[in-house]
This record gives structure tokens, C-alpha cells and sequence, in this order.
């Protein structure tokens, strides 16, 4: 599915668009773990993320990215409409 509200960007993929953070990321030489996440506690000087293998990680900073999809409405005009510029 295209992107099309993104600010700097006119249209582009929603893969492609996630590629491009990916990418920008790694260019500040980070570490980036895609893992399922069983547990966050948080504290005070760190928080604490238990992954879904065991794994124990302890941070300063926690990014929570959580995937969706769009629901429909079931309103009159709804299908006719989409892919011009109604958004969910």
C-alpha cells in the first residue's frame, strides 16, 4: 500500500517508507533488535525489556513500534471513495 501523508515525502510505498527509516537508522551506527517482547518493566535509572527467547535487555530508553491495520466504517460512499484520498 502507498503512503501518500507522509511530510517530506509525496507517495512511496509502506515498505519502501519503512526500508528509508531502517536505513537512516543505521547510519548513527545503532543497535537494532526486531524481537517479539514479552515484558517491560520500568524503573528509574533503567528499564528493564524481557524478549519473548529470554533474553533480558536493560536501557535508558524503550521504542515501542506497534504494527495496525485499518478498519472500515461501513459508511454509505466508503469503497467508492477509497484510494482517493480517504485515510485511516
Amino acid at each position: 500500500k502507498d503512503v501518500e501523508n507522509y511530510p517530506g515525502i509525496e507517495e512511496v510505498g509502506g515498505f519502501e517508507l519503512c526500508e528509508k527509516f531502517l536505513n537512516h537508522a543505521k547510519r548513527y551506527n545503532l543497535e537494532i533488535r526486531e524481537n517479539e517482547v514479552a515484558r517491560v518493566e520500568p524503573g528509574v535509572d533503567f528499564h528493564e525489556v524481557l524478549l519473548s527467547d529470554g533474553t533480558r535487555l536493560h536501557t535508558h530508553a524503550v521504542i515501542l513500534a506497534a504494527g495496525g491495520s485499518a478498519r472500515k466504517l461501513g459508511v454509505p460512499g466508503e469503497m467508492e471513495q477509497y484510494g482517493k484520498g480517504v485515510s485511516y
